[in-house]
């Protein structure tokens, strides 16, 4: 979700009813920065069987319980995904010059980690596809190190310990 979540969340609502989870419960989380007008229309519209949330702390967890994501492919979304080792859809946001969460979508794609979905072929019909699509494969997983920030601080320290170069 998020500012520019709209078209993802409307369309997902949507493509419940087209998809072989149609009669499974669907949670929408929209995100903080989803405007409040948007949001309320959503919450207050959702068919029988959506939920229609703002925000969870326990995202992390829900995707672990989750049989699969429709999302954006936005980094930090992406591990969660990954590390929740959950099917996914993965509809990246590709505004002119925005080019980062399709990159990451079509690494992913091309590995079998994640189900793409092109922006600009997004309709309810193509995401129903695209779920059912997800559905119908074992969530693929990938070896990725999750604990970059301890890597990180130990490169550092490494190179703090080092005698400076010569001049």
């Amino acid at each position: 979700g998020g500012v520019v979540g709209e078209p993802l969340l409307r369309s997902a609502i949507a493509a419940r009813p087209l998809t072989q989870a149609a009669k499974r419960v669907w949670r929408v989380i929209t995100g903080p920065n989803l405007s409040n007008a948007v949001y309320d229309d959503l919450a207050w519209n959702a068919p029988s069987g959506v939920i229609v949330e703002r925000w969870r702390d326990d995202l992390p967890q829900l995707l672990r319980q989750a049989r699969l994501s429709i999302s954006q492919g936005g980094y930090n979304t992406m591990m969660d995904i990954l590390n929740a080792r959950v099917g996914a859809v993965i509809v990246p946001f590709a505004a002119p010059g925005e080019t980062e969460q399709t990159f990451r979508a079509q690494a992913l794609a091309e590995r079998g980690v994640i189900t793409l979905l092109e922006a600009d072929q997004l309709t309810s019909r193509a995401l129903a596809a695209a779920v059912d699509q997800a559905l119908g494969q074992a969530p693929a997983t990938l070896a990725v190190d999750m604990d970059g920030a301890a890597a990180t601080a130990k490169l550092v320290s490494a190179w703090c310990q080092q005698p400076p170069a010569a001049a």
